[in-house]
């Protein structure tokens, strides 16, 4: 058997494990009593002083309950836009912000599914929203393969940053 060949081989059964932890993941997982209870207090973090999500976590027991009954039901649990202005910076802004029941769905779903699913297939360096991986994270692989440029080149070299806007 050639290098190539065994090289397929590792690669196919490293894909099929990855398929068995996907497997596990259902709707079941989204909308379970634990992993809604456990989505309402990470929603609620750094927003617990706001009236509404008082309101919700005063009841949080039934409030779940009510929203995993929908859940299996398939009724629609979308209640519209909450709808304000702020002015940010001297800039006026449109905000439209949703209710925090669906913000706890959105954050059972993320938790559950898509996190799971996505970080799989991200390179190491990618630091965006990663447990883990935060700003230091990311400066210290900055500063790890700037040495590294360094190191080859020397001070020739530029950095580009850029920013699209509108995108």
């Amino acid at each position: 058997m050639t290098r190539r060949q065994k090289r397929y081989l590792r690669r196919q059964e490293k894909r099929s494990k990855n398929k068995e932890k996907f497997k596990n993941i259902t709707f079941e997982n989204v909308a379970s009593l634990q992993s809604l209870y456990n989505a309402t207090w990470d929603s609620a973090k750094g927003v617990k002083w706001k009236a509404s999500v008082q309101k919700y976590t005063l009841n949080t027991l039934f409030n779940i309950c009510k929203t995993r009954q929908k859940l299996l039901q398939d009724k629609d649990i979308r209640r519209g836009f909450i709808e304000f202005d702020i002015c940010e910076r001297g800039k006026m802004r449109h905000i439209r912000s949703v209710h925090f029941s669906e913000r706890v769905v959105q954050k059972s779903l993320c938790t559950n599914v898509l996190y799971p699913v996505l970080t799989n297939n991200l390179i190491t360096d990618n630091g965006a929203s990663q447990k883990g991986k935060g700003t230091h994270f990311a400066t210290q692989r900055l500063i790890k393969y700037l040495h590294k440029y360094y190191r080859k080149y020397g001070n020739d070299g530029y950095v580009l940053s850029l920013d699209f806007k509108s995108y």
